[in-house]
């Protein structure tokens, strides 16, 4: 009798390469870049805003820097009455296999 073996497809696991988060346009941050510090840290040119895990690409804002949304604004939007004006962020990072 033959037995059937499971077979497993590889899946390689990426991450985000510390030091090589770049975000643009950020709210509250001014015209200025702000960057990881490759230690899980996201700052801008004067304080630290936050912070990213590379594993998972999640990047958690202080209350600050997280863009607004006024209700009526937002229900507007909703209902198709008004067009969403969103901030204009950037982004890049590079990637690495595992």
């Amino acid at each position: 009798m033959g037995q059937e073996q499971a077979t497993r497809k590889y899946y390689p696991r990426k991450y985000i390469t510390p030091g090589s988060v770049r975000i643009y346009g950020l709210p509250g941050t001014g015209p200025s870049v702000v960057r990881d510090n490759g230690a899980g840290q996201i700052w801008s040119e004067a304080k630290r805003i936050g912070s990213i895990n590379y594993w998972t690409g999640e990047i958690f804002l202080s209350r600050e820097h997280v863009p607004k949304f006024r209700f009526w604004s937002e229900l507007l939007t909703l209902l198709g009455l008004k067009r969403a004006e969103l901030p204009n962020v950037r982004y890049e990072y590079e990637v690495v296999d595992l």
